[in-house]
């Protein structure tokens, strides 16, 4: 796209064009040294978490300023036209097959996460596809800004950050950043 430079904590301004979010400006932060290629922006649509992709276009840097323009792409976003094609996923995460859980026993995974965290995106991913594949394994997704008293208790210093705990609530598992599917699989194989 471009050869700007950039590190890993700077930031930047994205400038969004379509979709739902057409005209309107975020301030991201580079998560390594090199500008986002894609981001995914979620919004909440009929009571559904909804998944907008937007792909760069377009980059310029003026003196210190550095601007990202990203472009709708509405193939690789949720449809929004018919909702009901989705299916209601409002309590996907909160899902506990009774029968598998008395087999393999009740695990926890807390997702803490905040708005516009990029990499946020990708640990929703790895944990529903650990859900999918635990049976038994409880989701529960929490936004730092919503409970920062529990945030703080925790010591959640950064967002994402997954904490795996067995039945009695004990923490086997902690990742701040995003943690591989197989990492987050034999974290909670030893939550067992």
């Amino acid at each position: 796209m471009s050869d700007i430079t950039i590190h890993e904590g700077d930031e930047y301004t994205a400038i969004f064009h379509g979709g739902p979010f057409d005209g309107t400006t975020d301030t991201r932060t580079a998560t390594s040294d090199a500008l986002d290629d894609e981001v995914t922006v979620f919004a909440d649509v009929e009571g559904l978490q909804t998944a907008f992709t937007y792909r760069a276009t377009k980059s310029r840097q003026v003196l210190d300023q550095t601007s990202v323009e990203f472009t709708y792409e509405p193939g690789e976003s949720d449809p929004v036209d018919d909702l009901a094609d989705r299916g209601d996923r409002s309590g996907e995460f909160d899902r506990v097959e009774p029968r598998a859980a008395a087999l393999h026993g009740h695990m926890q995974l807390d997702l803490w996460t905040s708005a516009f965290c990029a990499p946020c995106a990708a640990a929703r991913r790895v944990s529903a596809e650990a859900s999918a594949l635990v049976p038994g394994l409880a989701v529960t997704e929490r936004d730092v800004a919503s409970y920062p008293d529990d945030a703080e208790d925790l010591g959640i210093r950064s967002t994402p950050t997954i904490i795996v705990r067995r039945e009695d609530g004990s923490e086997v598992f902690r990742s701040p950043g995003v943690p591989t599917r197989d990492q987050l699989l034999l974290a909670i194989a030893k939550a067992l």
